[in-house]
């Protein structure tokens, strides 16, 4: 069977983090999200799987160089995926169609296979995690069956959300022929944009009489739309640690007196000196120095050539990329790209993009003055859950030392922010921000005050 992973998405709701990737490409567990899929179709024996891209991508091309049977396709309008799409499955008996920016379990996607060999046409759903209608696209099911498929509906219509793939025959691609662009199951003035929706194609096939069965998805499934969705799914990757065996390289160094809590993996070269505290599970990449004092908790995931010092503190359920660097004293949570430098004395909480350089003294604020979540906002619409409170700073950027970060602000690529700054607001890319000159007050002051 063929898997078509659609991949070609601007990621504008991604900002800062779809400055300079396709959010396909992005890291989960220091793996692209697109390579996570490449390992499992190719676990489950698929003979060829081709990735729909918008535009032609080197790190698309590099990931594919590892693998057997993949390619990509270029398709640069919504309906130039579509005629490509019909081509790809005029001669396939079946195909497996999937959004590639979503994460989704191995498990889960070997359950919609099978659930496709018993019942035929499959869709897999999520009826289990919370979902707002008004956000996704829906679908109403009875008896397992997928009745209906709803955009951007109310709740009392969907009983789940779709999970956007599919392993659906010809008796569904053939609608591929009369398919618009869009979605047109929708509330009065529902406006949907006029992209190539695989749940359009599902909707116009049910309208057809044609079945297509209801598969449910066991562990949590999260479409990467929003910055704090990246959060979450590296969140995920991290707890999958839970089932880690040991194994130490054999050129890594586990001194006496390191405290190992839980199973560990350790690279090639790395060395964890005593004194230091592992608190759980944790996968420690190739050539990483963890030094005396500093603290990992449980299920993190450390990259090749990281350096953590002396006092740092790193949270449970943290991903640091390769060569990433935490100074004294620093204490981070959520997911640091590869080659960022925290330095002294700073507490960061969210997700920071490649190479961005947080100063000593840099601290997030992780709850609003009324301790409820933040509201965050993307082009226009309001949205709030567990992960809208981080902060989310983009490639390349600088703070300053003492930058305050109130919850849930975003900051861009290519920034600089200047010390004593208080992001109190989301920054655009590319921008010098500088606090303005503070007021001054000027006052005698000598031995005398002390009474001299």
């Amino acid at each position: 069977m063929k898997a078509i992973l659609f991949c070609g998405g601007k990621g504008r709701r991604m900002f800062p983090f779809s400055e300079f990737q396709n959010k396909c490409l992005l890291p989960v567990g220091n793996i692209p999200l697109i390579e996570h899929w490449l390992k499992a179709l190719t676990d489950l024996h698929f003979d060829e799987i081709v990735l729909m891209t918008g535009e032609k991508n080197r790190g698309f091309s590099a990931i594919l160089a590892k693998y057997k049977n993949t390619r990509e396709v270029l398709a640069i309008s919504a309906q130039q995926q579509l005629e490509l799409l019909e081509q790809e499955a005029a001669e396939e008996p079946s195909l497996l169609l999937a959004n590639g920016d979503g994460m989704i379990a191995q498990s889960d996607l070997a359950r919609l296979l099978e659930s496709w060999r018993i019942r035929g046409n499959s869709l897999l759903i999520d009826s289990q995690s919370p979902f707002r209608a008004i956000d996704c696209i829906g679908a109403s099911i009875e008896k397992n069956q997928v009745r209906a498929l709803v955009g951007h509906g109310r709740p009392h219509y969907v009983q789940a959300r779709s999970l956007s793939c599919a392993v659906v025959d010809q008796t569904v691609l053939k609608y591929l022929k009369i398919v618009q662009l869009g979605f047109h199951n929708i509330p009065c003035g529902g406006m949907p944009d006029q992209s190539f929706y695989l749940e359009e194609l599902l909707q116009v096939a049910l309208e057809e009489n044609v079945t297509i069965a209801a598969a449910e998805v066991q562990k949590e499934a999260v479409d990467l739309d929003f910055p704090w969705d990246l959060l979450r799914a590296n969140q995920l990757a991290a707890q999958d640690l839970a089932g880690l065996k040991t194994r130490i390289a054999p050129t890594a160094a586990l001194e006496s007196g390191a405290v190992i809590q839980g199973a560990v993996e350790i690279g090639e070269g790395s060395v964890i000196e005593a004194g230091a505290m592992l608190e759980g599970n944790c996968r420690i990449g190739a050539r990483v120095r963890i030094e005396r004092g500093a603290k990992i908790g449980a299920n993190c995931i450390v990259g090749d050539g990281t350096i953590i010092q002396s006092g740092a503190r790193i949270q449970s359920q943290t991903v640091l990329g390769k060569n990433v660097k935490v100074g004294f004293g620093a204490e981070l949570s959520g997911v640091f790209m590869d080659g960022v430098a925290a330095v002294h004395g700073c507490e960061v909480y969210g997700v920071v993009g490649r190479h961005v350089d947080i100063a000593a003294g840099v601290i997030t604020a992780i709850l609003r003055f009324d301790d409820q979540q933040v509201i965050n906002q993307v082009e226009g619409k309001r949205y709030q859950n567990a992960y809208t409170n981080a902060v989310f700073i983009g490639d390349e950027t600088r703070t300053g030392i003492g930058n305050l970060f109130y919850p849930g602000v975003k900051v861009g690529a290519h920034c600089a922010l200047g010390p004593g700054l208080i992001v109190d607001e989301d920054i655009a890319s590319h921008q010098l921000v500088l606090p303005k000159k503070q007021e001054k007050s000027f006052h005698e002051w000598s031995s005398r005050r002390y009474g001299w």
